[in-house]
């Protein structure tokens, strides 16, 4: 299973620059098995969810600035990782904006994304070439 979570709210700002807002730790904790990322801790996860929301921005078709406001992020400790929320902080944005990236583009980072159980939980991906830093080594257990 994969799973990750980010609410925001998008707000054009004329400044020509993207400000992001967080709010982490500001959201109460509802369900036992995920977790609202807290204000410390979860770097991993944090910088994912930034390097999400600025590719986001780079491949929108008008940057004339945009302020975007981190309401929550959610995860689960057995089925979210680093890669997956940076790819729903992206589609956050993406499917809320007019961008310019081609459909045969978007669906190699969906791959990419949905295939990142494979690599370490921490792995970074890398939107623009469609790859994830630090593979898993081959589990001698595992036989396929």
């Amino acid at each position: 299973m994969h799973f990750a979570f980010v609410k925001l709210q998008l707000e054009e700002n004329n400044s020509g620059k993207l400000k992001i807002i967080t709010q982490y730790g500001k959201q109460p904790q509802d369900d036992i098995l995920l977790t609202n990322l807290p204000e410390k801790g979860y770097e991993v996860w944090k910088e994912a969810v930034l390097y999400g929301l600025k590719y986001a921005y780079s491949k929108l078709k008008n940057n004339t600035g945009l302020t975007i406001n981190v309401e929550a992020v959610l995860g689960s400790h057995a089925d979210t990782n680093a890669t997956l929320l940076a790819y729903a902080a992206f589609m956050a944005v993406i499917s809320k904006k007019e961008h310019c990236l081609t459909e045969n583009h978007l669906s190699d980072i969906e791959v990419m994304a949905f295939s990142s159980f494979n690599y370490f939980h921490d792995s970074m991906p890398d939107f623009d070439e469609c790859v994830i830093k630090r593979i898993k080594p081959q589990s001698r257990y595992r036989i396929n």
